[in-house]
């Protein structure tokens, strides 16, 4: 069975010359999860007198309450709109290295 979310990346080491340190790896880090569960608290100052006015016909429209929350004032910092994480859940976190191919000797510790 496959996780539903992975990523993975390739990273290649390579040190060349006659000395002992050269090599030339390539080794495969994965990140997998089952289960990604993130929770937040949204929380927007809106105009009260375009809250009071919101026309019905636009209630499912998400353009038209993002319309509602003032822009910020040139040269402040935003403060109306803001993110309290509440709950961040990982289910079956795994990381991997896999080796595809390498020429030093620490390099067979990890698995083909």
């Amino acid at each position: 069975e496959y996780p539903d979310l992975r990523a993975s990346a390739r990273l290649k080491v390579l040190i060349e010359g006659d000395s002992a340190l050269a090599l030339d790896d390539e080794i495969e880090l994965s990140v997998s999860l089952d289960t990604l569960r993130f929770l937040a608290d949204i929380v927007a100052k809106l105009r009260s007198s375009a809250f009071l006015s919101f026309p019905l016909r636009h209630i499912f429209n998400y353009n038209c309450w993002l319309a509602l929350i003032p822009a910020p004032a040139p040269d402040s910092a935003p403060e109306s709109l803001g993110l309290k994480p509440v709950l961040l859940r990982l289910s079956k976190f795994v990381l991997g290295a896999t080796m595809v191919s390498g020429s030093s000797a620490g390099i067979q510790v990890i698995p083909k």
